[in-house]
């Protein structure tokens, strides 16, 4: 990464060159199950109150809630009325996606808007609940594996120079979206997806988060690996 500029390309033709080997990866050694999955499938299926219910549960599956310390998330009804409250935009977002128009002028209010963390930090939690509402666009966004894969190994904090909301619309319009566009990759997501094995492979954008976390996760074993051998010498 240059200063005040991310290389987007080649990170993704590295999603696009490398896709297979990413995602058996994922699915030999990182797949997580329980209740991760159950609110995830639950947050995604759900409607109207009950998608508010579950989007928020499945966050604190996803680790967003601490109770001894780290994240922690705002009470339920402070996020709950922070959705209704963008309840129009989201709306109009569902619209612009089936008409297949740009929607990241309409996406930024509500990412501005809703509240699902007490932490002035937005950018996990806020991406992980828009994945969640706009799964076949929008992909989470993890401070573990994302950052490290666009920022460079040990990277978990954005750098001073990008907001929050830049990075995510960086993110989406220069890797998610063009590799959401990519014929041939959707055609392999689309045999993933009807493949019962494949239990995360539930859209496109989250296929591609699996794929990152395939391959930080490769990257977090060989440097394991490299200690316990330095250690032993």
């Amino acid at each position: 990464m240059k200063s005040h500029n991310i290389a987007w390309e080649p990170l993704k033709e590295d999603i696009l060159r490398n896709s297979d080997t990413y995602h058996q990866l994922y699915y030999q050694k990182v797949v997580f199950g329980g209740p991760s999955l159950h609110f995830h499938n639950r947050a995604l299926s759900a409607h109207d109150d009950d998608k508010i219910e579950m989007v928020y549960a499945m966050l604190v599956s996803w680790g967003m809630h601490r109770m001894g310390g780290g994240a922690t998330m705002n009470d339920f009804n402070i996020f709950k009325d922070s959705i209704i409250e963008m309840a129009d935009n989201i709306a109009k977002t569902k619209i612009l996606i089936n008409e297949g128009k740009y929607i990241m002028d309409i996406v930024k209010v509500i990412f501005e808007n809703i509240k699902p963390m007490k932490s002035s930090k937005m950018l996990v939690g806020n991406s992980k609940v828009l994945a969640h509402y706009f799964p076949s666009q929008i992909a989470p966004i993890d401070g573990e594996y994302t950052l490290q894969f666009v920022l460079g190994k040990g990277k978990k904090n954005l750098p001073t120079w990008i907001s929050e909301y830049d990075f995510f619309k960086q993110f989406h319009e220069n890797l998610i979206f063009p590799i959401i566009n990519d014929e041939a990759f959707k055609q392999k997501s689309e045999i993933w997806m009807k493949n019962k094995e494949y239990i995360w492979d539930t859209s496109i954008p989250k296929i591609i988060d699996n794929l990152i976390i395939g391959k930080i996760s490769q990257l977090k074993n060989k440097d394991r690996k490299k200690n316990l051998t330095t250690a032993s010498t």
